[in-house]
């Protein structure tokens, strides 16, 4: 009997992460965060609950909170590198509980490269650190033409960076011509900022 019991615990919590996983790919960060809380009722040491829910609270501009989680997370499991990541980006953040940037729908498709109608690129020039900390993978950017660069800014119009200049000049050309582009946030870290554009 207890055989069934723990499977059908097992069954919960898959059913519940991929719940929140769900929520969270459609930025409801509220959700996301209670449904991870949930789960942690049940399974107070499962790591990955931990950073889903340090994620969700990051989004939501809770940095105490999510500073909290990630902890918990490295605790739990030292050699997690997404709480390490994690809490390294908490200790670049000036303030807590500072707005977050507001929600944009994350689109799957932004991470598929196709050959001719995406360039993943190194952005140049990076911003201020404070700036470049409250970003994650996913985040959409807008791209603004000024001269011969292009720059890159984050949906609050914060500096994020510049296309690289060689990839710049034939953007600026194809944007002439008419053609239109998204850019997100690839990875990110204290090192360098990549991003896509599509």
């Amino acid at each position: 009997m207890s055989v069934f019991q723990s499977q059908d615990r097992l069954r919960l919590k898959r059913l519940r992460s991929e719940k929140a996983i769900q929520l969270a790919m459609q930025n409801r960060w509220d959700e996301a965060a209670e449904l991870n809380r949930q789960i942690l009722e049940l399974f107070p040491n499962d790591v990955d609950t931990h950073n889903r829910l340090g994620k969700a609270l990051l989004e939501l501009g809770r940095y105490g909170e999510a500073r909290e989680a990630y902890e918990q997370a490295s605790h739990l499991d030292p050699s997690s590198t997404i709480a390490q990541k994690n809490l390294q980006r908490l200790a670049t953040l000036i303030e807590e509980e500072a707005p977050a940037l507001p929600p944009s729908p994350l689109d799957p498709r932004l991470f598929i490269e196709e050959s001719g109608r995406t360039a993943v690129t190194t952005l140049v020039g990076l911003g201020r650190p404070e700036v470049l900390a409250k970003l994650t993978a996913g985040d959409q950017l807008k791209l603004k033409v000024a001269g011969s660069a292009v720059q890159v800014l984050d949906l609050t119009d914060e500096a994020v960076g510049q296309i690289e200049p060689r990839l710049a000049q034939r953007l600026i050309r194809l944007l002439e011509m008419g053609n239109q582009y998204s850019a997100a946030i690839t990875s990110t870290d204290e090192q360098s900022t990549r991003a896509i554009l599509r």
